[in-house]
């Protein structure tokens, strides 16, 4: 069974934001076509950038594009990727057989599945033998939760690495900086600008350190939106990065124990949102007898 993904950009998307979604396709039966290509008849998943699509106010007029060539097929999952300031009014696309997925949403944002930012492509864990830094931070310090948190970590006389850019992709080489996230056993990760949800969070997950969640972006409706993105989790959240010290401190004298609690609970999440595809397909009725391949997918996934 082959599942028709169809991007609305001129090549599958290979975007950091796109890195843990491109995993879940490719746990499954996928097939990439762009909108250069015919779409499918039958049905498919449509990904598109809603922030692009909302550009000169031109997100309705996109949204019934998008729904017109949904009309055409028998069932749609629409992915918002890449909307972090949620521009882009998903409460406008319909279809009678649909599912929709959300990056970056609100609190407020009603979908089926919400997506986090995850990690780029080619982060793993380094492997060291030890972790001989309490706490890392490597990025830009570009607006007034950051500057807070860094504050913050300048007063805590521990064992740490303090890099501090002024801008995306303007520090560390990936390699470098998966290495020294990787001696790290927490990472404090203050929000970007318009969503709590980073990078950096996945990063340390993956590097086996403990990310420190911030409650809220410099948008205040921002607040909340971790039970969407993570559900039921194990990771601390700070509403106050004068707090940090507190915060860290329960966290390295149980350290051993809380990191395994926390590499477990990723485990089984990654498992879990690796799962939605297939039970979003099934509860769409996308089987007609191949129902096999449907759930040999959700196995493979886990």
């Amino acid at each position: 069974m082959s599942i028709p993904v169809c991007w609305w950009n001129k090549e599958r998307g290979s975007w950091a934001c796109t890195h843990f979604l491109n995993t879940v396709f490719d746990s499954y039966h996928c097939v990439h076509s762009t909108w250069l290509d015919h779409l499918p008849t039958d049905g498919a998943i449509i990904v598109f950038h809603g922030s692009n699509l909302s550009l000169c106010g031109n997100g309705p007029k996109n949204a019934e594009w998008l729904n017109d060539a949904a009309s055409k097929m028998k069932w749609v999952i629409f992915v918002s990727i890449g909307d972090e300031a949620q521009d882009f009014d998903t409460t406008l696309l319909h279809h009678g057989n649909m599912k929709l997925w959300v990056q970056a949403p609100l609190p407020t944002t009603k979908a089926d599945r919400y997506l986090i930012q995850g990690f780029p492509a080619n982060t793993q864990r380094d492997q060291l033998y030890n972790r001989d830094r309490d706490f890392v931070f490597m990025g830009q310090v570009t607006h007034a939760r950051r500057i807070a948190c860094v504050a913050a970590m300048k007063k805590i006389d521990r064992p740490n690495i303090l890099v501090e850019t002024s801008g995306f992709g303007k520090g560390l080489q990936q390699r470098d900086y998966l290495s020294v996230m990787s001696s790290a056993k927490i990472a404090p990760c203050p929000a970007g600008p318009m969503t709590p949800d980073t990078f950096r969070v996945y990063e340390a997950l993956e590097c086996g350190a403990i990310p420190i969640l911030d409650a809220v972006s410099m948008r205040p409706e921002t607040r909340g939106v971790w039970p969407l993105l993570l559900g039921d989790h194990p990771l601390p959240i700070i509403e106050d990065w004068a707090t940090l010290p507190d915060v860290m401190a329960p966290l390295l004298a149980d350290w051993d124990r809380q990191s395994q609690l926390v590499g477990m609970w990723w485990r089984a999440r990654k498992a879990q949102m690796r799962n939605w595809l297939a039970q979003d397909l099934l509860a769409l009725g996308v089987t007609n007898g191949r129902e096999e391949e449907t759930s040999a997918a959700t196995t493979s996934a886990t």
